[in-house]
């Protein structure tokens, strides 16, 4: 297995906000951007396709900041969705479901944000082997899906390091566990996947009932995420653009 060294890598940190495209998310991600791009550090949002159906969704109009932050648009699934049997999108999907899936979601990024997207990000991170396939024929070239996950082979695989809230039940992650293990990340890999999702910072946690209010002090966590990746002196990136190392 490709082995990271430091050489390549020193403190290379990669903001990672899934969940782009839900309308009751629109206000806070509005808010992290501009806060991001006031710090000028880049991003990579993951977008749900099936979203960008409604033209009149706020994800084209986040063209401008993402060209401007040197940031970028990843594929976060089409639908976003479980089956029947709670597997999530991708997970128990044969190469041909998951390729028509994935082909679809590019045609639209294309169509609508000018893009054509190089980065997946699997729903609840989880993809089978079959959609890996489906991407390395689709042209993907980067998958970021479970904890630290690493791999280099035709579809370079970087998993996610930290995260800023669990889920089942949707809580918060304290800040010093998101610091310990983004410094426990530096130490082994030379870099940090830090997974952000917009409602981790929405009063009821979901954006349920259209509710869109921001909880002011848990927001104020991801400014001091932001505050202390900046004095560990990281240097911010992107998945496509650290993928040029390898």
């Amino acid at each position: 297995m490709f082995q990271l060294t430091k050489f390549f890598m020193e403190n290379k940190v990669i903001i990672r906000i899934d969940d782009i495209g839900r309308k009751n998310y629109s206000i806070v991600i509005q808010r992290m951007l501009e806060e991001l791009s006031k710090r000028k550090i880049p991003f990579t949002l993951g977008i749900i396709a099936c979203e960008l159906e409604d033209d009149s969704n706020y994800i084209v109009s986040l063209k401008e900041i993402v060209a401007r932050n040197k940031s970028e648009f990843a594929l976060h699934g089409y639908y976003h969705k479980k089956d029947a049997d709670e597997n999530p999108e991708f997970k128990v999907l044969s190469k041909e479901d998951a390729r028509n899936l994935i082909h679809a979601g590019k045609i639209i990024m294309q169509k609508k944000l000018g893009v054509t997207p190089i980065t997946f990000i699997p729903p609840w991170n989880a993809a089978s082997p079959g959609t890996k396939e489906a991407l390395i024929e689709e042209e993907f070239t980067i998958f970021s899906g479970a904890k630290d996950e690493f791999e280099k082979s035709k579809l370079l695989s970087i998993g996610y390091n930290a995260r800023t809230a669990t889920f089942q039940p949707h809580v918060l992650v304290a800040l010093a566990q998101i610091k310990e293990d983004c410094e426990k990340s530096f130490e082994k890999r030379g870099y940090c996947v830090v997974m952000i999702h917009p409602q981790d910072y929405l009063i009821d946690g979901e954006g349920d009932g259209h509710k869109q209010d921001i909880d002011s002090e848990n927001y104020q966590q991801f400014i001091h995420l932001l505050d202390y990746l900046e004095y560990k002196k990281g240097h911010f990136t992107t998945f496509s653009e650290m993928s040029k190392k390898f």
